[in-house]
């Protein structure tokens, strides 16, 4: 993100390489902004991305810029959708205060444990008794026990974890949590520090899931984003046969290799495309937008 004075801009990029073209109404005020995206786009081989801008609540600029597939020529147009990433995590966070705001939570609200939110059958085989500590808050703030520099990130294990729940591969956000709480140990103690956490933000979608009764995306969908007019997000798929409609394409850098893929482990797949879960990641890292919804 960007921030000019009162302006805020949104980009998402595509990797690879690219071309000048660019769509969406021409700002004459902000032909800079035009030039800046050019610069980045070009110094960073990228093939495609957009540049939204509000300036006091207004929609003043949105634009794309290249291709949003290198194959057919398609050109990035400002409604194109771009997985988001971990700007998902500010999507979760407004549905959790959404929950504090209607009295439906409270961030100093236990998570596991037999008096936490998460106080299903499936979630009572607990290793570390300090899990039975965490509370919403620290989910919010990263300061929930895990240090991925330490134990690693499970939500980018999938077939591993798998085969140790004994499911098929990839295993979803709560066969992740629930492989976690039962069979390792916390990084730190909860609330002491602070550490960078793509787990705790699953956790919090299952939390959203309890409280409200809904699948997490349709608790957002219908509470958060329907209400400001946002009608195009949704989550992401796997493979390219599941991509949405009007979504772009995924490239890796030049020459990187193929990622094996989560389903077998055996089959070779671009990294985008099968290499990772993004299904499970729904709530810290799954969301398709625009940079104008956005």
């Amino acid at each position: 993100m960007f921030r000019i004075s009162t302006a805020f801009a949104f980009v998402f990029f595509l990797l690879a390489s690219r071309t000048n073209a660019q769509t969406g109404t021409h700002v004459p005020e902000l032909v800079n902004f035009d030039a800046a995206m050019e610069q980045l786009l070009d110094d960073y081989n990228v093939p495609g991305g957009q540049l939204a801008i509000t300036r006091e609540g207004k929609l003043v600029y949105s634009r794309g810029f290249g291709y949003a597939d290198t194959a057919t020529q398609t050109l990035v147009q400002p409604d194109h959708l771009f997985r988001i990433a971990s700007v998902s995590k500010p999507v979760t966070s407004i549905a959790v205060m959404k929950l504090v705001e209607n009295g439906l939570v409270e961030l100093n609200d236990t998570v596991f444990g037999a008096n936490g939110i998460l106080n299903d059958a499936i979630y009572q085989d607990i290793l570390d008794p300090r899990v039975k500590d965490i509370t919403v808050a620290q989910l919010l703030r990263h300061e929930g026990g895990w240090n991925r520099d330490v134990s690693g990130d499970p939500m980018f294990n999938a077939y591993n974890i798998a085969i140790a729940m004994g499911v098929p591969s990839p295993p979803d956000a709560s066969t992740v949590i629930r492989y976690i709480i039962s069979e390792t140990m916390l990084d730190f103690t909860p609330g002491t520090d602070y550490n960078y956490s793509n787990l705790g933000y699953a956790v919090l979608g299952r939390v959203i899931e309890k409280i409200t009764g809904q699948d997490y995306d349709d608790y957002v969908r219908n509470e958060i984003l329907l209400p400001l007019g946002i009608t195009n997000m949704q989550l992401a798929h796997n493979l390219p046969a599941n991509q949405a409609p009007n979504e772009v394409t995924y490239y890796n850098y030049a020459g990187a290799p193929l990622a094996n893929s989560v389903y077998d482990n055996v089959t070779p797949v671009p990294t985008p495309y099968g290499g990772f879960n993004i299904e499970a990641m729904d709530a810290h890292g799954g969301w398709l937008s625009s940079a104008e919804d956005l």
